[in-house]
């Protein structure tokens, strides 16, 4: 524990030290101090690499003391260092050891809590220090905001310069990736708390028949939308540009001919996969959000009245003149509808009114409201955006939204496979076992084999569907599960922020006649291995998965001595045609498919594994249960696992069929 919390003081140091232009001897010392003691803290726990911490000491002193709880955190050998919130704790820890003064506890507990946010990775800090300017920021933000002069002026020999200015194109991304980064558990479930309007303010906002700071009733809704769908914060909306004059960089744009907001949220995605031909659709990260009928007619007849409109500022200027705590419409309440409130309003109310949360994240320029890793496995149609946005503006008692224009390319993942394509795959694979079928006797043991590892193989690849797993060198899936009585296959494939463990996949008709024909070819084939005088471990594995021991389920056998377990790049070198998929094509698919077949947002991510808070069944917020979850989602996995995968896999037992 010693040596992570020095590592990690020492990290957090460095980085705040790199924000300094000239460092005075005090910063100079205080880095070259933590430098001694951390090399000298390596030594002794090289000398003592066996010894481990008292688990009650530990946790003793971690709940004691939030600072070491921060920086042991940082001490970890894992991505945290190069984060934002590392740098301010870098500063906090300079200015404490300066002053003798305790590191606050609430900051500390906010920026171990900030450091799980990947989306702000990339995200520098003064990024985040200049775009939290009219909008209530997190703790540890405000708190860098106030201690970002006083670092500088002790340990800058230089006086601090100011921020330096941001185009609009960089603002827009960190507000984007700040709404899906900072969102809380009762956003994500869709509820309207303080940070909202109320649905009887949100009812009075829409109906209110004064202008206010607006020329008219129509620039007033116009504004609403613009302020409501944009994503951004209120004050930014004046500076979205229109299309015909937006720079090679947009982010995000209006475009008044086709009536649409556009925003391209590739940034927020950088390690997308590329697309590979023939096997995905074509897509693109841009989100198409249609306006109103009504509000669209209105912005075109205001360019008519300003011919060199650059951004929507210029088509209508209040947009210019209010501020975040201006008001709605009049209210009396003691937490009154201000703008700033109406802009994180819709997307939540999306949620309440039935849509699939990533409909409405993408919509409303919201992902605070979804899982924003969800952007590498989507793909959704122009006809889905429209439709959503139909749903939300009849509740709201707006218009219908304009014509889609031809040709809209669909959001998401451009590697998202076809179910043609999976279908073809399978029946490739299928083939690819038959040609190998050992004779109903003994046969060849290198055919018995070489059969036996294509069936793996062909197995895997529907299993990768049936229970969308992730990318490993080793899947999951081990020999304990009770394909007979189980409801569920708990599968352990990573851990994140507050929840450790296996989470629950449901399994369908389908995938339990498979697991049901794969235990009996795993019988025939140990008869038939002994008949050939084998034994140790291969033996030794198939025995253990009859018995339903915990190893795992899935192993190629390449000799008496070599078991190795089935991982997707072997998966992906050795099935015919998937080295063309991505490596987790069966997530890619299944998500999409989920949503399309209607399943609930809820269902889908707890099939997903999103570990989304607020999202998951065993929340307070929850009320549902596993039974029913299965009920609800399991005629959707048999119907589309029919639609695929037509062809019978059978094993080396007669009658042994994964269907």
């Amino acid at each position: 524990m010693l040596q992570a919390v020095i590592a990690g003081a020492f990290g957090a140091l460095s980085n705040a030290f790199a924000l300094l232009k000239q460092p005075n001897p005090t910063a100079i010392g205080m880095q070259e101090e933590l430098s001694l003691l951390h090399s000298a803290c390596a030594e002794e726990y090289a000398k003592r690499s066996g010894l481990v911490d008292a688990p009650d000491g530990l946790a003793g002193r971690l709940r004691a003391t939030p600072a070491w709880s921060l920086l042991s955190r940082l001490g970890l050998p894992q991505p945290g260092i190069s984060h934002p919130a590392a740098t301010v704790a870098g500063m906090e820890l300079m200015l404490s050891l300066h002053r003798g003064k305790v590191m606050a506890a609430s900051f500390c507990n906010g920026v171990r809590l900030a450091l799980e946010e990947e989306a702000l990775n990339l995200v520098s800090l003064e990024s985040l220090l200049s775009t939290h300017q009219d909008e209530k920021p997190p703790h540890w933000i405000k708190h860098a905001r106030t201690i970002y002069a006083d670092f500088f002026s002790a340990f800058d020999e230089t006086s601090p310069q100011p921020l330096p200015p941001r185009s609009f194109e960089d603002r827009a991304r960190t507000e984007l990736a700040c709404r899906a980064a900072f969102a809380t558990y009762r956003r994500r479930a869709g509820v309207l708390d303080d940070t909202c309007l109320s649905r009887r303010q949100i009812a009075e906002a829409v109906g209110y028949a004064g202008t206010g700071v607006f020329r008219s009733p129509a620039e007033r809704e116009a504004a609403l939308w613009i302020i409501g769908m944009s994503g951004l914060f209120g004050t930014s909306t004046q500076f979205i540009p229109l299309a015909t004059a937006a720079p090679e960089d947009w982010v995000i744009s209006y475009d008044l001919a086709a009536g649409v907001l556009r925003r391209d949220y590739s940034s927020l995605v950088p390690e997308a996969a590329r697309p590979r031909p023939g096997v995905g659709t074509p897509a693109s990260y841009i989100a198409t959000t249609p306006a109103p009928a009504r509000v669209a007619e209105e912005l075109k007849r205001r360019a008519l009245d300003v011919p060199g409109a650059y951004e929507l500022g210029d088509l209508i200027p209040a947009l210019r003149q209010i501020s975040p705590r201006d008001l709605v419409h009049p209210d009396l309440a003691d937490l009154g509808p201000s703008f700033a409130r109406w802009s994180r309003t819709l997307a939540p109310l999306s949620l309440q009114v039935g849509l699939d949360t990533l409909l409405a994240g993408v919509i409303c320029g919201d992902l605070g409201v979804t899982a924003r890793s969800k952007l590498h496995y989507c793909l959704i149609g122009a006809d889905e955006l429209w439709g959503s946005a139909a749903r939300l503006y009849a509740v709201l008692g707006w218009d219908r939204p304009v014509a889609q224009p031809s040709g809209s390319l669909p959001f998401g993942a451009a590697v998202v496979p076809t179910a043609s394509a999976l279908a073809q795959l399978d029946e490739a694979a299928w083939r690819w076992v038959e040609a190998v079928r050992p004779p109903k006797r003994l046969g060849h043991e290198a055919l018995l084999l070489e059969f036996h590892n294509r069936f793996v193989r062909a197995l895997s690849s529907r299993l990768a569907v049936w229970v969308s797993l992730r990318p490993a060198a080793e899947l999951s899936l081990r020999a304990v599960i009770q394909e007979r009585f189980d409801l569920c296959v708990d599968l352990l494939e990573k851990s994140s922020a507050g929840r450790v463990g296996a989470l629950p996949a449901v399994i369908c008709d389908g995938m339990r006649a498979a697991l049901m024909s794969y235990r009996e070819h795993c019988k025939a084939l140990l008869e038939r291995l002994r008949t050939f005088g084998w034994s140790g471990p291969v033996v030794a594995w198939l025995m253990a998965v009859i018995k339903r021991e915990d190893v795992p389920l899935l192993c190629t056998i390449h000799g008496r001595n070599n078991l190795v377990p089935q991982g997707t790049n072997d998966l992906r070198k050795t099935l015919p045609g998937a080295l063309q998929l991505p490596a987790d094509w069966g997530r890619k698919f299944m998500e999409n498919q989920l949503r399309q077949a209607g399943a609930q947002s809820r269902d889908i991510d707890r099939h997903q594994r999103h570990e989304v808070i607020g999202q998951e069944q065993d929340t307070s917020i929850a009320d549902s249960c596993e039974m029913e979850w299965v009920l609800r989602l399991k005629p959707i996995l048999d119907r589309i696992s029919r639609q695929l995968f037509r062809s019978p896999l059978t094993g080396l037992r007669t009658g042994g069929v994964a269907t």
